[in-house]
């Protein structure tokens, strides 16, 4: 054998491993990343669902409703759930108004409820009043305990089990230690047991607004959000997991623009600034449904993205969610107030279908491929979408 041909048999040994090395980082470099472009990939329309049922809710005085919140439906206890002017409503399955939570600084009183949310195995409730209190509540809205947070102020909370909940800590308040967005309550010691998500990973923790929605459950999964973190966080092995980044590219505020507004007196005018400089200031809602997680920008259309959970390069943005569904583009239809395994709740206004000059107060309008009669003094009505 010759020397070159020697020469040409061990150079071939060195590049195999070298050629695998750079195979293996190439691939390495293809696989999906938990970071995800809010930027379209698809130009067809995603069709995710259609209305399946409207609710009417029943209007009397007692139970007349402004802009409804959030909604939680628990069809197998025969129980409907409203947040609507910071207060609970409680209707049953086909819309008639049971009761709602007395407003006062009295005994088993609220004063502004924030959101709140429910346990269908105790036919419990638990409503965030203000900042600072957490209330239990029964399934026809009989009050039962309090308990009192001075030193962890909340604006969320969602049933765990019969002993714990978790907090949507508000970390607007300024404090010299590292705070924790979320925390883990005991209802028996009255203390928080554990805290997770510290405020790092949002890029500007005290620019935080009032989140309804921040939990959301899918099945067994749990999901957590909050509107001044780009990203989705799920519940595994007991703590939050950030499985989601979420990149708006120059839609996001710089820190330069950010702290211009973290002085207190300031903060009220950071949103309405953001978008006056075409900036995204929040992220409003993010959630798992059908195989897709979602993710709903406060833009001024609330541009809602839809990404395929298995590849995260398909994403599609066909405006606000109520498009992945067929729904009128009106303003009480641009994100729900409700998401489930199965399910998304909207709140339908009645005055979004009527204009200044019209005479008449009734009308029939088409959702999906169902006639509904509304009057627009009625309260909001309920689509429920599959």
């Amino acid at each position: 054998m010759s020397m070159k041909t020697h020469f040409k048999i061990r150079l071939s040994f060195l590049l195999i491993p070298l050629a695998a090395l750079l195979l293996n980082g190439c691939q390495k470099k293809e696989e999906p990343s938990n970071v995800v472009v809010l930027e379209a990939t698809q130009s067809q329309p995603l069709k995710i669902g259609e209305p399946k049922q409207i609710i009417k809710l029943e209007t009397t005085k007692e139970s007349q409703l402004r802009y409804v919140s959030k909604t939680a439906i628990d069809k197998q206890n025969n129980r409907i759930f409203i947040l609507s002017d910071r207060n609970v409503f409680i209707f049953d399955g086909k819309g008639r108004f049971i009761n709602k939570l007395r407003k006062g600084k009295g005994p088993g009183e609220i004063l502004r409820t924030f959101s709140f949310s429910i346990n269908p195995a105790k036919q419990l409730f638990y409503a965030v009043d203000g900042f600072r209190r957490l209330c239990v509540f029964d399934y026809n809205g009989k009050f039962i305990q309090d308990y009192h947070l001075k030193d962890y102020p909340i604006m969320n909370v969602q049933s765990m089990d019969s002993d714990q909940v978790l907090l949507h800590h508000f970390t607007g308040e300024k404090k010299e230690e590292q705070q924790h967005i979320v925390g883990l309550y005991g209802l028996k010691d009255s203390k928080i047991i554990r805290e997770f998500i510290p405020e790092d990973e949002s890029s500007y923790p005290s620019q935080v607004a009032i989140m309804n929605n921040s939990f959301s459950v899918n099945g067994s999964r749990l999901f957590f959000a909050s509107n001044n973190i780009w990203g989705l966080f799920e519940w595994k092995n007991n703590q939050f997991k950030r499985i989601l980044s979420f990149d708006i590219g120059k839609r996001m505020a710089p820190s330069s623009f950010v702290d211009k507004y973290l002085p207190v007196e300031k903060r009220v005018y950071f949103r309405d600034d953001a978008l006056k400089r075409g900036y995204v200031p929040w992220l409003l809602e993010s959630f798992n449904f059908k195989g897709y997680y979602w993710a709903i920008i406060f833009d001024e259309k609330k541009s809602c993205y839809a990404i395929d959970e298995n590849n995260y390069r398909k994403v599609y943005m066909d405006g606000p969610v109520s498009a992945y569904f067929g729904l009128p583009e009106v303003k009480s239809l641009q994100y729900p107030r409700e998401m489930t395994k199965n399910y998304m709740v909207f709140a339908c206004s009645p005055a979004d279908f009527f204009d200044a000059d019209d005479t008449e107060t009734t009308k029939t309008i088409t959702i999906g491929d169902k006639q509904v009669q509304i009057d627009m003094n009625e309260n909001p009505f309920l689509i429920v979408a599959e």
